[in-house]
């Protein structure tokens, strides 16, 4: 037998596929959007909930990328659900949720402001690296955040960075002894280490 398709059938199986979005243009992992991102397009839409372990990496000359979680979920998959390396800035925006599960949800190299959200971990949360060769440097200012440990060190890291927290409401335990850490504003569940 032959199957017929029309043109609008295969439009729509192709666009069901899309799990994000950059410019005009879709595609089928986060990772491949965020490595089409452009001077004139940087913002990589998600579009639908995904699992996937997603490192910034963008082409030559995009120095700067923003991902809008548009109300969807990213799910890691055997690694940080995202990781900022060094010389890259990523600014998180849109509700919607980004889940380490037995990972952290971030790992941060480089720079990152985070806007919105719901992020949550099993272990660590965020992590954080700054060495003689990179500097890392966050800016927190609206979201959830969930976990035992909300803020770390990467392993190779000789200090934390400098990572702010301006607002958001966190749900779990921050370290002591970051002494980059600086808290401006928020809602905090656990409040044994926090210092004025």
């Amino acid at each position: 037998g032959t199957l017929l398709f029309s043109a609008d059938t295969v439009a729509v199986a192709a666009e069901s596929q899309a799990v994000a979005r950059v410019g005009n243009a879709t595609y089928t992992s986060v990772q491949e959007a965020f490595g089409r991102t452009t001077l004139k397009n940087t913002t990589v839409t998600l579009l639908a909930d995904v699992t996937e372990s997603v490192t910034i990496t963008s082409p030559k000359g995009v120095r700067s990328v923003t991902f809008d979680l548009n109300g969807h979920a990213l799910q890691a998959a055997g690694s940080a659900a995202i990781t900022a390396p060094a010389n890259m800035q990523l600014t998180i925006t849109g509700s919607g949720t980004v889940a380490g599960g037995d990972n952290p949800a971030i790992d941060c190299r480089g720079a990152s402001r985070i806007q919105g959200g719901n992020f949550t971990s099993n272990t660590t949360l965020m992590r954080f690296a700054e060495t003689g060769s990179t500097s890392a440097e966050a800016s927190i200012s609206a979201g959830t955040f969930t976990a035992p440990a909300l803020i770390g060190m990467l392993d190779d890291a000789e200090h934390l960075g400098y990572v702010s927290i301006r607002g958001g409401e966190y749900h779990g335990a921050i370290p002591a002894g970051l002494d980059t850490l600086v808290l401006m504003g928020g809602s905090f569940s656990t409040t044994e280490n926090l210092t004025p």
